[in-house]
């Protein structure tokens, strides 16, 4: 028998130390509901990458869920367009009943005109319009975590849509006056193997003056430089074409030619001559023109509401306004379905990130979550495992004091 050390009542209690652990590590799991990080630290932080994807999909949510809303709001703002469309209608068709009261019929288109641009105007939602003539917006409509750990987000364009149909339009403009003494011959539709050709007699250049050649319907223009002579000119004129039309055209030759009158070779006229000839198998169109320097305006562009435009003060501009409010009204209607198409995105988007947000969740819940039930049998065990090593080391202790007794006996 050891005097200094007992081997039982030792072993009794670290067998009573690990029993109480056991409790208090099944106590703190029942009240967090949690296994802690110090149980398996990579699934902790595989969990909380979980839960971090969580809150970055309910943030996406709630972007979709605003977009939504504003779309909804313009759809509302565009249902009501379209009635008012409907009575501007109304007053148009009574304007082209013989002996209408124009005046009064004008006053009364103009009253709904103006109710038009204040819905168009007042349809907004956390500062979004979607029914003005504007920049598209950007959506956020998802997140994506890449194998690197690195989020990338993802968008979808939003166009608005314009409900005022502005377009623009050029005021003030001046073609200019053509440059003296330049002749222009066959342009138009050429036919295929034929020529159009710009000719100047004597022709003295003026810097700023501008020689243009439309093939096609693309401009390519060549203006007149300090210095420049007329074989300069020409020859600048007609590379600008060789070279802009041979990206349209494979086979469009331009050719410059300065000659001298055949009967006065010393004295009399020279003539500056760029033939731009069709060797392609069709007909193309080639315009040739000259402006003269200090002439020509390109003119203003100014935004212009076919909406506005609309009158019946006599009776050319209401024959004129049956047929634009038609247009208008079937510009209503695809306007609106594609704000229909549009709602219908955020919808499905929205429902999409609601189930990966709910996948993630259980992911991570999954991971670091325990099973109450049996966490509480775990602890009703300890317990009682408590118990018996209260008891044990109980038992230790009233041996080593029978054995003081015995020794007293003595």
């Amino acid at each position: 028998m050891q005097i200094n050390f007992n081997s039982a009542s030792n072993a009794a209690l670290q067998q009573l130390r690990s029993i109480t652990a056991d409790i208090f590590r099944s106590q703190a799991r029942i009240t967090t509901g949690q296994r802690s990080v110090a149980e398996d630290p990579s699934r902790y932080a595989l969990s909380q990458r979980f839960a971090s994807d969580v809150v970055g999909y309910d943030a996406v949510g709630s972007s979709l869920a605003l977009g939504r809303q504003a779309v909804e709001v313009a759809i509302a703002g565009a249902e009501g367009l379209n009635g008012l469309a409907a009575k501007m209608k109304d007053v148009i068709l009574r304007a082209n009943e013989p002996a209408a009261d124009l005046d009064s019929l004008d006053a009364e288109l103009t009253s709904l005109k103006r109710q038009y641009r204040t819905i168009v105007n007042s349809t907004t939602f956390n500062g979004q319009n979607l029914l003005i003539n504007d920049d598209p917006i950007e959506a956020l409509s998802g997140i994506a975590r890449q194998s690197d750990g690195t989020i990338e987000t993802n968008s979808f364009t939003v166009n608005r849509q314009n409900f005022l149909f502005e377009v623009l339009t050029t005021v003030g403009s001046d073609p200019g006056t053509p440059i003296s003494g330049v002749a222009v011959s066959g342009d138009g539709s050429i036919a295929a193997g034929d020529s159009a050709t710009i000719t100047a007699t004597d022709y003295s250049p003026t810097a700023g003056d501008e020689f243009k050649a439309e093939i096609n319907g693309t401009t390519y223009s060549y203006q007149v430089q300090a210095g420049d002579s007329a074989a300069d000119v020409f020859t600048n004129y007609r590379q600008v074409i060789a070279n802009g039309a041979a990206i349209e055209l494979q086979n469009i030759n331009a050719d410059y030619q300065q000659t001298q009158d055949p009967f006065f070779p010393l004295t009399g006229s020279r003539f500056d001559t760029i033939e731009i000839r069709n060797d392609e198998t069709s007909a193309i169109t080639i315009n040739l023109s000259t402006v003269a320097a200090g002439t020509g305006n390109p003119g203003t562009q100014v935004l212009t509401s076919r909406i506005d435009e609309l009158s019946v003060s006599d009776t050319d501009q209401a024959a004129q306004a049956l047929n634009d409010i038609a247009d208008i009204q079937d510009g209503i209607i695809s306007k609106t379905s594609t704000l229909g198409t549009t709602l219908s995105r955020f919808e499905i988007q929205e429902d999409f990130v609601a189930t990966l947000s709910a996948t993630a969740g259980a992911a991570a819940s999954r991971l670091t979550d325990i099973d109450i039930a049996a966490e509480s049998v775990r602890l009703e065990e300890a317990q009682f495992r408590y118990e018996l090593a209260l008891a044990g080391l109980d038992a230790v202790a009233r041996s080593r004091a029978s054995i003081l007794q015995l020794i007293r006996s003595f």
